[in-house]
Parts: structure tokens; C-alpha cells; sequence
């Protein structure tokens, strides 16, 4: 009966282990997630500032030429749509695969607590059975 009693504490402890290191895991996935979504911000930061300059010198440009002024103006504004798409459809990607990692996540945790709850089940219904004999 003691030896039946140290298996389940022992896979017990083992199962609690596997939850730690998967909730670990986690954590550290969220740092790695965190720190992708700060270099996409930086990179977005830094390409809008490249298109703010660009934007600045075709100002610059049109004030100086009367006749293309109108084209230039209709160039900075698709410069502004265009950064504007490519911003949100970076964004876009990203949350999917933050959800992808989420859900992958949460399916693999949910295996873990079916599996320790299988776990004490079993061990539950052997030691009655170890009783009862």
C-alpha cells in the first residue's frame, strides 16, 4: 500500500513538474513575443521616420516646382496609404501568430491536466481496488 501510495506522489510530483515547465514555457514565449513585438514597433518607428524624410522632401520639391506640385501631393498621400497597409497587415501577422502560439499553448496544457486527472483516477481506483481485495 506504501509502495502504491509513493507511485501516485511520485507521478503526481512528476505531472506538477511537467505544468512548471510548460507555464515556463509560456513565460518564456511571451518574453521571446514581447521582444518580437518591440523590434516590429521599432522597425515600423524607424520606417516611418524614413517616410516622414521622404515625405518632408517632396515637400520640399513641390513647393519649389509649381507644375508638379499636384503630382507630388497625390505621391505623398499613396506613401501614406501604402505605410498605412504594410503597418496594419505587419501588425495583422503577428496577433495571428501570437494566437497560433496561444492556442497551441493552451491545447498542450489541456492534455497535461487530462492526463493527471487520467493519472489520479487510475490511481484512485487501484488503491480502492487494492482495498476491496
Amino acid at each position: 500500500m506504501k509502495d502504491l501510495q509513493k507511485r501516485i506522489d511520485d507521478a503526481a510530483a512528476k505531472h506538477k513538474n511537467e505544468v512548471e515547465e510548460m507555464q515556463q514555457r509560456t513565460k518564456d514565449d511571451e518574453v521571446k513575443h514581447k521582444e518580437k513585438m518591440d523590434e516590429m514597433e521599432q522597425r515600423l518607428t524607424t520606417s516611418k521616420a524614413s517616410y516622414d524624410a521622404q515625405l518632408d522632401e517632396m515637400k520640399n520639391r513641390a513647393e519649389n516646382s509649381e507644375t508638379s506640385h499636384e503630382e507630388k501631393v497625390n505621391t505623398m498621400q499613396q506613401l501614406i496609404e501604402n505605410a498605412k497597409i504594410a503597418h496594419r497587415e505587419e501588425l495583422g501577422g503577428k496577433q495571428q501568430s501570437m494566437d497560433a502560439a496561444k492556442a497551441a499553448h493552451d491545447a498542450e496544457t489541456d492534455k497535461l491536466r487530462n492526463r493527471i486527472e487520467d493519472t489520479k483516477t487510475k490511481y484512485k481506483n487501484r488503491a480502492g481496488w487494492l482495498k476491496s481485495n
